[in-house]
This record gives structure tokens, C-alpha cells and sequence, in this order.
């Protein structure tokens, strides 16, 4: 079925009519590609994750971030000589790490619903936004906190979010499999 007209308008009005017939799953969208005239180019379906699907992922990485805190706060604390000042940073590093996966998420999330050209500036700009972050209270925490929260925590408190990261699958395959036989 051709759905491309000789007009951006014919090509909308057709678009809406697709859309109002219930062809779509819920799951996918219609995304007209213009040219650099106006004039349509292409139509695609695209599929979508599910918000459900989404927010799962989020809650199995934020698992894996604070799994990593817990297997670091038992197994380094004793290997340093202030246990407390490293234990503070740690917990910082953590809740630094939870609040950059909550805005990778949300970023995500946005970014799915541009199109390709505006979705790969956003997240640019997020990115630089999250790095800048890091640096920031990285800083903050040499700068500031020291007497509380060891800096060197701090970064591996942070860097729990790459840990969860890796390990997000494994934790999912994990979960799935104590659903599966529940």
C-alpha cells in the first residue's frame, strides 16, 4: 500500500487515516521522512518499547548499581585505614550513579519520540550534561567534602553505574528466571 502522496498534506491526511484504522499495535508509530523541498519521502513504521519494558530495565540497573555498592562497602571497607570517610563517599558515588541512570533513562525516553537528526543532539547534550555532572561533584567532593567522604569513593561509588551497567543483563536473566518459576 502506498501511502506517500504527492503532497505533504495528501501524505498526513492518509497517515491519519492509517492511524484512526487501529492498524498500528500500540507499540509502533508512523514516521514520514520530508525532503529537503517539503515534499514526502518515505513512511516508516517504527517500533517502540514499552514504557513497562523501560521501566524494568531502569529497576534491574538501579538493582545492579546498589548490588555493586553493598559487594564494595563489605569487601574494600576493610582494606582502608578510615573506614567511615570511604564508607560516606561510597553511599555519595551511589546516589550520584542512581541519579545519572534516572536521567540516562528519562533522556532515553525523550530522545525515542524525536526524530533521528533532533534525538542524536539531545542526547549529546545530555551526555555532556551527565559528564559535566561527574566532573562537578568530583570537584565538589575533593574540593569541599574530603574531611567527610573520600574522594577515590566518590569515583567508585560513580562508578558503579558502569558495574550495573555490565552487569544489568545478568541480573535480568536472573530476574526472569525466579518469575518464571514463581
Amino acid at each position: 500500500m502506498n501511502i506517500v502522496g504527492k503532497s505533504l498534506e495528501t501524505t498526513k491526511k492518509r497517515l491519519d487515516e492509517i492511524a484512526s484504522e487501529d492498524v498500528l499495535t500500540g507499540e509502533e508509530r508512523l514516521y514520514l521522512s520530508e525532503s529537503e523541498e517539503g515534499l514526502p519521502e518515505s513512511v516508516e513504521i517504527l517500533s517502540e518499547p514499552t514504557g513497562e519494558d523501560s521501566k524494568r530495565t531502569f529497576l534491574e540497573l538501579e538493582s545492579s548499581i546498589v548490588m555493586w555498592s553493598l559487594i564494595f562497602q563489605a569487601t574494600i571497607v576493610w582494606l582502608v585505614p578510615d573506614k567511615k570517610t570511604f564508607s560516606v563517599g561510597l553511599w555519595l558515588g551511589c546516589f550520584i550513579s542512581l541519579a545519572l541512570a534516572y536521567h540516562m533513562w528519562i533522556s532515553i525516553d525523550k530522545a525515542l519520540n524525536m526524530d533521528e537528526k533532533n534525538a542524536r543532539a539531545y542526547m549529546t547534550s545530555r551526555s555532556i550534561i551527565r559528564y559535566a555532572s561527574i566532573v562537578i561533584m568530583l570537584g565538589v567532593s575533593m574540593a569541599f567534602l574530603s574531611k567527610w567522604a573520600h574522594p577515590l569513593a566518590v569515583f567508585l561509588g560513580v562508578m558503579t553505574l558502569k558495574c550495573g551497567a555490565y552487569t544489568q543483563p545478568v541480573v535480568h536473566n536472573f530476574v526472569n528466571r525466579k518469575t518464571k518459576n514463581n
